[in-house]
């Protein structure tokens, strides 16, 4: 039915660097500006995260549209692994028009500590999540609101937001960042991926078959 692809951004890769810098917007548009996760809003950032990803996906294949409910469940579940650094949220005149999303990889909190832990194990894990132990991360949730898409404005935002996310990534001493769940006929999101370096690493089928 459906091909969906996976990709890595290693920054390990010296060429990646040299991507980097080609790929920063030297000049955004008046009235845009960036920001972080506010932390002590995080309800309300929900709220401007749902909005966008729903804009922005709708009409795409297998879109089901985030309720407030599903939101809130994903900032109760997700809270431990948020801080300020973990998203980029782009504003045109003061308005939210693009966000992106990172949480760390789980497996790199959890390592040696096994599946049940001790009450050891688990001061290990707090610790972890206090010094933010963690060498990779993956996109978890990106959107643009659709007016921007298709215009200069909408692709000058795409970069800046994709870079600084990096930026942000690097100064976190990734080793790579994750972008999964790609539908293989997302041109825009596709180019803009492989041009700043990030490699195709997995694909996926999906199928589907009759229950009756």
């Amino acid at each position: 039915v459906k091909t969906v692809l996976s990709f890595t951004l290693d920054f390990t890769d010296p060429d990646v660097a040299a991507r980097l810098r080609n790929f920063e917007v030297r000049h955004p548009p008046d009235g845009m500006t960036i920001r972080g996760l506010r932390m002590e809003a995080l309800d309300a950032e929900g709220e401007i995260a749902r909005t966008l990803f729903n804009d922005a996906w709708r009409g795409n294949w297998g879109f089901v549209p985030l309720v407030d409910a599903d939101m809130r469940a994903l900032i109760r579940g997700f809270k431990p692994l948020l801080f300020k650094d973990c998203a980029v949220v782009a504003e045109l005149a003061g308005v939210p028009a693009a966000v992106a999303m990172v949480v760390p990889n789980i497996f790199d909190l959890t390592a040696g500590i096994g599946a049940v832990p001790t009450p050891f194990g688990w001061l290990r894990l707090l610790a972890r999540l206090w010094r933010a132990r963690y060498r990779t991360a993956r996109i978890i949730l990106f959107g643009m609101a659709t007016r921007y898409r298709s215009s200069v404005q909408g692709l000058a935002m795409l970069t800046l937001v994709i870079a600084e996310l990096i930026r942000r990534g690097k100064a976190l001493r990734l080793s790579s960042i994750e972008a999964g769940w790609v539908l293989d006929d997302n041109m825009q999101i596709l180019r803009m991926l492989r041009s700043v370096g990030f490699r195709q690493t997995r694909v996926y089928g999906v199928y589907e078959t009759a229950l009756t």
